[in-house]
């Protein structure tokens, strides 16, 4: 990881980080975010590249659901070229009834964290947006 500065949609600068792979950001998120229960790294077609289950997340969620979220994020890419809208997506929010589903993505790859209801939207929109 390294550490750039880029000049944000206000004319501010912010601090970026520069990730060499994708395990690194889900290392990086597991760290700054305790709330993630389960992550995924998946292609652009929906395939499990690898996830992590915390052990507290496991009765919350079945190998079965993991699957299907990718699938879900992957179809999304396939149909509607969801990447390509306003210059590339950042990320998504998905919130359930009972979890938040973040995904982000970079270089043909999506990372998703599930985590907790709890956790606060805006400092997981200030995290993601320091990812490059």
């Amino acid at each position: 990881m390294s550490r750039i500065t880029t000049v944000g949609i206000d004319g501010k600068y912010e601090p970026s980080l520069v990730f060499e792979d994708d395990e690194s950001i889900v290392q990086f998120l597991l760290k700054k975010i305790p709330q993630i229960g389960a992550t995924m790294i998946i292609d652009r077609e929906g395939n499990l590249i690898k996830h992590t289950v915390s052990k507290s997340f496991e009765s919350e969620i079945d190998p079965h659901e993991i699957e299907y979220i990718a699938k879900l994020i992957g179809l999304r890419y396939r149909v509607a070229d969801f990447h390509k809208i306003r210059n590339g997506l950042q990320m998504t929010i998905n919130v359930f009834k009972g979890n938040c589903i973040i995904v982000t993505s970079r270089n043909g790859s999506s990372i998703i964290a599930i985590m907790t209801k709890s956790v606060d939207i805006e400092k997981i929109r200030q995290i993601i947006s320091q990812i490059k």
